[in-house]
């Protein structure tokens, strides 16, 4: 009989491929790379500055100041945004552009920065004590512009504000300007109605925040610095204009006071190049010298003609009748004196006539 056919060998089973790990992902390289998300373009605020995110430190520029700005439509808000032709400098903390309107030679405006607690302020009234942080970066980025402004300045706030939103005001303490055209304009700068910053700052610690911005009712117009009382505001702008005198010792000024010029100290002249000669020559002139003649007397025409003169120095009647005046006539000759003895006869009394038919007679009677 056949043999029996072997049965077919069985198939061996596949082997399943060992399962990753859980923290492993497989990934399929046939697959196409994911295209990288698209950054956000930010949008750019017109006071910003493209190196504020990247560095703390702000360089300054140099004061310059652009010119009035369009005209708003509603003036109280016309920082909400202020123009773009008034930006001066930017940072992390805050923003600086120039007031439209400067009350002094220097003049700026500190404004928060946008996105943050303090940007949804409307004015100096509504800050409270968690507003306090993010207010001190604010106010020592002021005072460090101050300081970069070279003159004396005041960070700090009006105690009435008219504009919106919250802004901290820079300003030189020479309050100097062609824009105070009001007495108010004046008086909201140099009396208690603008509070300095570090005011503010204590009053919101303390929870007396109303009673700092409480303010005066003063209307008088007199220098801050001075205290010279003007008559009128136009007065008062040219007493501004040349007024020298250092800021009131209560005010909290940001920045180093200039020293005084110098008084000029007169100058001893210069010694001419000759006065050396004239010492040498009085060291070799002689001893001797013609002593000067008293200022009682009068000078002589002739020294060697001592017969004409009396005893006084005057020339002699005799001397004097040829002397010419100043007109170029001849003097008319003096008058004879006769001394006459009353024990002469009639004729020798007589007096002899002169040339001009005048005769002096002096009598002198015999004492007893």
């Amino acid at each position: 009989a056949p043999a029996a056919l072997a049965p077919p060998p069985e198939p061996e089973p596949a082997v399943a491929p060992a399962p990753a790990p859980p923290d492993v992902i497989a990934v399929d390289e046939t697959q196409p790379e994911a295209p990288a998300p698209k950054r956000r373009k930010k949008k750019r605020d017109i006071l910003s500055d493209s190196s504020d995110d990247d560095e703390d430190a702000v360089a300054f520029p140099a004061y310059a100041f652009p010119g009035v700005p369009p005209r708003s439509h509603d003036w109280k808000r016309a920082l909400r945004p202020p123009h773009a032709s008034l930006a001066y400098a930017s940072s992390r903390d805050g923003r600086l552009v120039y007031d439209g309107y400067p009350k002094a030679r220097r003049h700026l405006l500190g404004l928060a920065a946008p996105g943050t607690a303090l940007s949804r302020v409307a004015s100096v009234r509504d800050l409270r004590r968690e507003h306090l942080p993010a207010l001190q970066k604010l106010h020592a980025f002021c005072r460090a512009a101050a300081e970069a402004l070279g003159t004396p300045c005041r960070v700090g706030y009006h105690a009435r504000p008219s504009l919106e939103p919250l802004h901290v005001h820079v300003i030189s303490v020479d309050l100097d300007s062609e824009f105070i055209k009001q007495k108010k304009h004046f008086l909201s700068f140099a009396t208690d109605r603008f509070v300095d910053a570090s005011v503010v700052e204590r009053a919101i610690e303390n929870g007396a925040l109303a009673d700092a911005l409480r303010g005066s009712n003063d209307e008088a117009l007199a220098c801050h610095r001075c205290g010279s009382s003007e008559r009128n505001l136009p007065a008062l702008r040219r007493h501004l204009a040349v007024c020298a005198a250092p800021p009131p010792a209560a005010w909290d000024v940001v920045g180093r006071q200039p020293a005084p010029a110098p008084s000029p100290q007169p100058t001893k002249p210069s010694p001419r190049p000759d006065d050396d000669d004239d010492d040498e020559w009085l060291e070799r002139a002689p001893a001797s010298r013609p002593t000067p003649k008293p200022a009682g007397k009068r000078p002589r025409d002739d020294e060697d003609d001592d017969d004409d003169d009396d005893d006084n120095g005057w020339p002699t009647p005799s001397r004097a009748a040829n002397r010419v005046t100043t007109s170029g006539r001849r003097a008319p000759a003096a008058a004879e004196i006769i001394v006459l003895d009353e024990t002469q006869d009639d004729a020798a009394m007589a007096p002899a006539p002169e040339a001009d038919g005048t005769a002096s007679v002096v009598t002198e009677e015999s004492k007893d």
